[in-house]
Parts: C-alpha cells; sequence; structure tokens
C-alpha cells in the first residue's frame, strides 16, 4: 500500500527555481505525468562528489518521492529511484530533510507520519509509520527497519 518501487531513466534539468523540464526522447515519463512538485531538499554529494536531492510530488492522493542525481555539470538530473506513497489517511503525512535518527539529524530520511501537521505546539513528530533512507551510495531509497529511534522537526512549531 506504502510504497511501489520504479528505477527511471528520465534525465531533466532542474533550474535555480527548482521548476523542471523534462528532456526530450526519454521514457517513463508517464510515472510524472500531472503530477505537481511540492518540495525539494538537497542531500550532500557522494563519495565521488556528485550531488543528490530528494523531491516530492503530488497528485490526487498519490506522492512520489524521488531521489535525484546530477549527472553533469550542464544541470542535468536523473532519476534515480523513487518511492510511491498512496492513500494517505487523515493525519498521516510525508516528511524528509528534517528528520533525526537516535537524536542525530540526516536529512536523508524519509518518513510517513501520523499527527496533525499544522499543530504548532510540538517540537519533533515521531509517531513513525514507515520510513526510508536515501542511499547516495547505491543510488536506492532503501526501507528502514526500525523506526523506533526516529522523529522529525515540526517546522510549524512556534508559529
Amino acid at each position: 500500500m506504502y510504497i511501489m518501487r520504479k528505477l527511471l531513466t528520465i534525465t531533466f534539468i532542474i533550474f535555480l527555481s527548482l521548476n523542471y523540464n523534462v528532456a526530450t526522447g526519454q521514457t517513463d515519463i508517464d510515472l510524472l505525468e500531472g503530477f505537481t512538485k511540492i518540495r525539494g531538499m538537497v542531500l550532500e554529494k557522494d563519495s565521488n562528489g556528485l550531488s543528490y536531492s530528494l523531491q516530492s510530488f503530488l497528485k490526487d492522493k498519490r506522492q512520489i518521492v524521488a531521489l535525484i542525481k546530477k549527472v553533469d555539470s550542464n544541470n542535468e538530473y536523473a532519476i534515480v529511484d523513487t518511492i510511491v506513497i498512496d492513500e494517505l489517511k487523515e493525519y498521516e503525512f510525508v516528511l524528509f530533510g528534517v528528520c533525526q535518527n537516535n537524536g542525530k539529524n540526516d536529512s536523508r530520511i524519509i518518513a510517513v507520519l501520523k499527527g496533525d501537521p499544522r499543530n504548532t505546539e510540538i517540537y519533533y513528530f515521531d509517531k513513525v509509520l514507515k520510513a526510508w533512507k536515501a542511499n547516495v551510495e547505491t543510488n536506492k531509497i532503501e526501507a528502514l527497519d526500525s523506526m523506533t529511534n526516529i522523529k522529525c522537526n515540526n517546522m510549524g512549531h512556534g508559529l
């Protein structure tokens, strides 16, 4: 229900505004057709110095989180892995880039959380239903076995 994985070979250009244009002649573009980009987060570089980011796209009740790799100096990027999150229930939502594992910040963690994202009274969301970690060395988004020590910052706290 939460995850369907598909390796994509879409190459596209990300501009400074983080909008994207799909390069011509690519396949599998139908996966993102009709989706709206809702957020993105730049990750650290891999051991070869290549840049990565996480981007999320939404259409109806389907959310796609993509691990994106910069493939050259011409600002060309490739989606190297995705997770598809379907049918989130009321008070379930996805966060990435603001989570911690064992008290250490880890921008590579993607979490499906339960709670009210509009609640400005709490510091962290810690009711984790499912979690993954973007592995920039293997170009994979990997499911985490344990979610016990994962929590995500509430960016709206105190507003």
